[in-house]
């Protein structure tokens, strides 16, 4: 078993991707027991959630391999595992809020700013990505809207800042001036704010960057999985159809 997790060729090229890791795991002599003390002592939390979610996932991939002759590229498995966190976590946000508690509804931005809100759609193993973005203005009315279906198969990191990127070309085509794009990975966005462009999809932030510094005024921030409904209905429509539809001045139809 930790060959399969640890030392098997595919296993090593999905560590890997593992950028920031705060202690190494590709070459080492410890077992999982101790490889989890070790992050438990250097590491943090996210950090023992990755290696975790990693390891399981590669399990999982290699038994659809073994028995139903299906899985995932290496390439793929990193960001699939780090978004089942995401996913995870959000879910037991969810569970334990007090009743009475909702999330925080959909904000318009200030006045003369447009909001962006982007999302993805990847299937879990055969046919096409998508991506969705909508952009409101401060009233609340639908400027344009997008669903884009992406010809192949991408990873995770990848499918979403390829919507941030097609979202920030959309503005740009709409001559829109001030905007903010609003994602709900948390992790790409935390790329983006802090200008990370080592990981998976770091060519793509790079150009993400390079496009929110021609407008007047551009920023970034995370929502809540719940608040973006629009843009991940537009993503699974363009996954679905494989169709790419556009929408100016209209409510979408989704």
């Amino acid at each position: 078993m930790e060959h399969a997790i640890l030392r098997c060729d595919f296993a090593m090229v999905v560590w890997t991707k593992w950028i920031d890791w705060p202690i190494r795991i590709l070459g080492c002599n410890l077992d999982v027991t101790d490889l989890a003390l070790n992050l438990m002592s250097q590491g943090t939390q996210s950090d023992l959630e990755k290696f975790f979610g990693m390891a399981w996932l590669i399990c999982y991939n290699r038994n659809q391999v073994v028995n139903k002759d299906c899985g995932v590229a290496a390439d793929h498995v990193w960001g699939l595992a780090i978004r089942l966190i995401e996913e995870f976590k959000e879910a037991n946000i969810q569970l334990i809020k007090p009743k009475g508690t909702r999330d925080k509804a959909w904000k318009p931005p200030p006045k003369d700013v447009y909001l962006i809100n982007v999302d993805r759609a990847v299937p879990a193993m055969e046919g096409n990505s998508g991506i969705g973005i909508i952009i409101r203005d401060w009233n609340n009315q639908v400027v344009a809207a997008l669903s884009m279906p992406l010809l192949g198969r991408f990873a995770v990191e990848e499918t979403e800042t390829i919507a941030m990127e097609q979202g920030i070309v959309l503005a740009k085509e709409l001559g829109l001036n001030q905007v903010i794009l609003e994602e709900d990975s948390m992790q790409i966005v935390q790329a983006i704010c802090s200008k990370d462009v080592w990981g998976v999809a770091g060519h793509i932030i790079h150009g993400i960057l390079q496009g929110m510094s021609g407008f007047h005024y551009a920023e970034a921030r995370y929502i809540c999985r719940n608040s973006n409904k629009i843009a991940r209905e537009l993503a699974q429509q363009a996954k679905r159809s494989g169709k790419e539809s556009k929408w100016i001045g209209v409510i979408p139809e989704v």
